[in-house]
């Protein structure tokens, strides 16, 4: 197809694109050699709206068991204070009972703050449904937070089968209480990496890609996360155990050896899409001591790019596109909206149309006479096609017609 640069959008876990900028609200990405502003689904409260109707992150903050006080407190405050600095809105639900399809509607992260035992039949099973989807059917993200992962029962069968596969069996205790540390690296060392994952932008320790915890609560599970029969498809690893520090019992963990997963490594932190929503994970931050280690300016990058990926980014209805390669008659950049119909035709007497409508779909070009110049057919979407060359130093009226399912639109271009 001549003029035609084909590009995957949806979110941006499945986006395989040079990153340009940092991850935050809107990000640039490189695709087919022309630059694409994408913006997060975690958008900032809008002017003159209730808290109700703008977007950003419930905290679940309730508990079927034990109460992490001061983690929980302080998770809480994380989330705040990267909120009022971000613009986000920050809301809490503090019993099960008030985890509903109408509630989290409002939001774009279901951030799970401690929910020990949620996971039990006294999570009513109402939430359940309404978490899951959330996730599945709404394209949202949910965070699973240290305890809030310890589903040791199969009362909730969706989450001990996919949002988090492994299962708590306890704690493996304060790590070598003589030495106190245990060594963290970004990323996972065998495939797939997570090493380049836009949630790891910017975390780094004095320039390097480790640093040590210490005194840290950690968790057993049943199965490594990197065992084969439960890995999701997806998965990337984040922050894991150094083999070097953790590889015999009692040196990470009380009578537990870290090194017996897969590569010789643990997993403590991860990201993973779930059908059309994504599931993130952080094992640490039983209290104050994980932060302490990371350093707060760390911390809180870990969690607001986090919360932005988790939220999912895409173009459809809520970002633009600056396309370089285009100018408008002052000469300036062009850039334009896209349009819900999933059609949306370049502004100004560029001759083009970019399509984000999903199936078969039919571009063609023609004269005012009705003569046919060109046809596209493809179902590859999102696709932008530019005609420009197809028109180099012609004159008059031509119209643009696309077909696509449940729309057909056309376009006027007047040289």
């Amino acid at each position: 197809m001549s003029g035609t640069v084909a590009f995957g959008l949806a979110f941006l876990g499945q986006i395989q694109a040079q990153t340009t900028t940092s991850l935050a609200e809107q990000r640039t990405e490189t695709i087919g050699g022309k630059q694409y502003l994408l913006t997060s689904h975690l958008s900032k409260k809008p002017e003159n709206k209730t808290a109700a109707t703008a977007r950003g992150v419930l905290l679940g903050i309730f508990t079927y068991g034990f109460d992490h006080t001061q983690g929980k407190a302080n998770l809480d405050s994380t989330i705040n204070r990267i909120g009022k600095a971000e613009g986000w809105t920050v809301d809490r639900v503090t019993t099960g009972d008030g985890v509903t399809a109408a509630k989290l509607a409002n939001y774009q992260v279901f951030f799970g703050d401690y929910i020990s035992g949620w996971a039990k039949s006294s999570f009513p099973v109402a939430g359940r449904t309404a978490l899951q989807d959330f996730v599945e059917t709404s394209g949202k993200g949910m965070f699973i937070q240290h305890s809030s992962g310890d589903a040791n029962t199969n009362d909730w069968t969706w989450f001990r089968t996919y949002a988090h596969p492994c299962h708590y069996n306890g704690e493996a205790g304060r790590n070598a209480a003589s030495t106190g540390k245990i060594g963290v690296f970004k990323g996972y060392q065998t495939n797939p990496s997570g090493v380049g994952h836009p949630i790891l932008e910017g975390i780094e320790w004095g320039g390097k890609d480790s640093t040590t915890w210490q005194s840290n609560e950690l968790h057993t599970f049943d199965k490594n996360i990197l065992d084969a029969s439960i890995t999701p498809v997806g998965w990337r690893g984040l922050l894991s155990l150094n083999a070097a520090t953790c590889g015999t019992p009692n040196t990470c963990g009380i009578g537990y050896n870290y090194s017996n997963g897969a590569g010789g490594n643990w997993p403590v932190s991860w990201v993973f899409p779930l059908k059309k929503g994504t599931i993130g994970y952080f094992m640490e931050g039983h209290d104050l001591t994980t932060m302490t280690s990371m350093t707060q300016p760390i911390w809180d990058r870990y969690f607001k790019q986090s919360m932005y990926y988790l939220a999912g980014y895409d173009t459809v209805g809520v970002s633009t596109i600056a396309n370089p390669s285009r100018h408008d008659a002052g000469g300036a950049n062009s850039s334009y909206a896209i349009d819900a119909s999933g059609v949306t035709f370049h502004p100004g007497a560029q001759p083009g149309v970019l399509i984000t409508k999903a199936g078969n779909h039919i571009v063609s070009l023609y004269d005012v006479s009705g003569k046919q110049i060109r046809t596209e057919r493809s179902r590859v979407s999102p696709i932008d096609y530019d005609f420009s060359s197809d028109l180099a130093g012609k004159h008059g009226v031509y119209v643009l017609r696309v077909a696509a399912p449940g729309v057909v639109r056309s376009q006027r271009f007047i040289f």
